[in-house]
């Protein structure tokens, strides 16, 4: 029997915590073993600096999949295992190669047909992305497809199992992330308010219906401008209003991401039947967007009408 659980302590918010818990059900699917819940998982055991913190409302606590949801739908742990092995030393933001996890899956094989009961734990940065499970079946390093099998279907039931499921069939929701990144590394990247605008304006071409714009209530007065467009509302929160507006995006028909993590896990669980990405996204956050082009209900483009055209 193999174990896994992930002692989160790279501190960050709901989206960087997520990716990293989500790595023991991804080596849980390919091993065959099962997760352990660690209360590090809601409340991290790290920290970003606190200035940091209080200005950006970054609380280091991941308010997405709640404490009952994994609860409920992993593994209780034994009250002795045989022996615990620990997967350290490793600081792999981008995602482990395949080499990578083959390394680590075969030293942990070796350790469990040795000890009866085998606990892993993940303890530093060692992310194994869900659409990254995908891009190596579509290599042809396995044989099954984990990522439409086992790991999304995994996750939607830790998810809606206490979220509203319903879709919402006639809305586009757009991810704008202002908060600390907004006036430097993504308006320089292009994300401007007027980028935003054109975005809406063209969409109206194709399609009338509500558009809703979710962004933090941080360096948004740019934001609230696209009030103004048609067919456009502007929901501006903090982390009180997180977990509505994420489960509004992820019910939405159309889904426009933004580079953070949090868009790329509304991307996993959307209900919707497009998850639109620019490739400019990729260019600004590759560590997260590299091999999503060819993810079942995702669109990436670089002219956002040419690939509207062909979704009416």
């Amino acid at each position: 029997m193999i174990h896994f659980t992930y002692i989160q302590k790279s501190g960050g918010c709901s989206g960087h915590m997520l990716a990293e818990i989500c790595t023991t059900f991804v080596m849980a699917s390919l091993t065959e073993g099962e997760v352990v819940y660690h209360d590090s998982w809601i409340k991290g055991s790290g920290s970003y600096p606190s200035t940091f913190r209080e200005e950006y409302y970054y609380p280091n606590q991941q308010l997405i999949i709640s404490e009952e949801a994994f609860k409920e739908n992993t593994t209780p742990p034994l009250e002795e295992y045989d022996y615990t092995h620990d997967i350290k030393g490793l600081i792999l933001w981008e995602s482990a190669t395949y080499d990578q996890y083959e390394k680590t899956k075969n030293e942990i094989f070796e350790l469990a047909a040795k000890y009866k009961n085998l606990l892993v734990r993940i303890t530093d940065v060692y992310l194994i992305r869900f659409h990254i499970v995908y891009e190596w079946f579509r290599l042809k390093y396995f044989k099954e497809d984990y990522y439409t099998s086992h790991l999304i279907p995994q996750f939607h039931q830790l998810y809606y199992y206490d979220h509203e499921k319903l879709p919402i069939k006639n809305a586009l929701a757009i991810h704008v992330r202002t908060g600390p990144f907004w006036n430097s590394r993504l308006k320089n990247a292009g994300f401007t308010c007027e980028y935003y605008t054109k975005i809406i304006e063209t969409f109206n071409k194709y399609f009338d219906i509500d558009i809703n714009v979710y962004c933090e209530n941080v360096n948004h007065n740019d934001v609230l401008k696209l009030n103004g467009l048609k067919n456009t509302t502007v929901n501006a929160g903090g982390f009180g209003e997180l977990t509505t507006h994420f489960n509004e995006m992820c019910r939405s028909r159309f889904f426009f991401a933004s580079e953070c993590s949090l868009s790329l896990f509304v991307g996993y669980l959307s209900q919707g039947t497009h998850v639109l990405v620019d490739a400019k996204i990729k260019k600004t956050r590759s560590n997260l967007w590299n091999h999503t082009d060819n993810l079942p209900n995702f669109v990436p483009f670089t002219n956002l009408e040419e690939g509207l055209r062909t979704l009416r």
